[in-house]
């Protein structure tokens, strides 16, 4: 995926990070950021309905990428499910979070609507250095989209450090 992005910016896995996956699914990424990185103090926060869609989106149709509410089997005690809609979940979720290391925020919630709301909800916590990963980000009505829009309302700016062809994945530095 971005192999040259995790190498360069988190010593091969070895600093501590805090990873916030939005749209988790059947965890693959989840799974893989844990083996990226092998730094005991990290933290991995999978937020995720496990009923899929909660609207339309490029012709998925709503509960489109649902898991039926099975959480993925994640065999790492660093990892920690929020379970619900975002706009349920996540204020809850940051009443209480302190963060302890770099902030990475992997937004695969595909939707306009999810994107911004979990960009503006994090806006406190988003700090120079902070990399935020689109899974999507070639959609620009959605999560591109969004991305804009919070970068112009908070008056952020970023830069892309990784992507893969035709941007359908990109990574953003917050600076």
């Amino acid at each position: 995926m971005f192999t040259h992005l995790h190498a360069e910016n988190f010593a091969a896995g070895t600093q501590p990070l805090d990873y916030l996956e939005f749209g988790v699914f059947e965890g693959k990424s989840l799974a893989y950021w844990c083996g990226l990185n092998s730094n005991p103090q990290s933290r991995f926060f999978g937020f995720d309905s496990f009923q899929g869609l909660p609207e339309p989106w490029n012709g998925a149709p709503i509960g489109t990428y649902g898991a039926h509410g099975q959480l993925p089997t994640i065999e790492d005690a660093r990892v920690k499910f929020v379970i619900g809609w975002f706009q349920d979940s996540l204020p809850a979720f940051l009443a209480s979070y302190r963060p302890k290391n770099r902030l990475i925020i992997h937004n695969d919630s595909d939707l306009y609507t999810s994107t911004l709301f979990t960009l503006t909800a994090l806006n406190s916590f988003i700090t120079p250095g902070t990399i935020v990963i689109f899974d999507e980000f070639y959609d620009s009505l959605n999560e591109y989209r969004a991305l804009y829009e919070y970068a112009s309302c908070y008056m952020r700016k970023f830069k892309i450090v990784a992507s893969t062809v035709n941007f359908v994945h990109a990574a953003v530095q917050i600076l």
